[in-house]
């Protein structure tokens, strides 16, 4: 079951990415994400599992009870937007122009 929507998913998942030193201990770093979500959430930053195996974006809980599915995604795609913005990307202007 994936843990950012809670639709069945089986792809292995790197909650902090390989690209920004994440490591691959199953019980430290990865969970079972859905296609949609793992590619979504990309390699963009704020998630972090805890000691419990609880994960949390920028210290929200991630899950039934906190940040989760459809909402989740929609803040993280923003994030992506803004950061591309920041970094003068033309695919941001791309998609303020064609998504507004």
């Amino acid at each position: 079951m994936c843990r950012y929507c809670g639709e069945p998913g089986w792809e292995i998942e790197h909650v902090n990415p390989l690209c920004k030193m994440g490591d691959s201990a199953p019980f430290n770093n990865l969970v079972l994400a859905c296609t949609s979500c793992n590619q979504t959430k990309g390699s963009e930053a704020g998630f972090h599992l805890n000691e419990e195996n609880r994960l949390t974006w920028y210290g929200g809980l991630v899950g039934p009870h906190g940040l989760y599915g459809r909402t989740l995604m929609a803040l993280v795609e923003r994030q992506r937007l803004d950061r591309q913005k920041r970094q003068g990307s033309p695919v941001a202007a791309y998609k303020e122009q064609t998504c507004s």
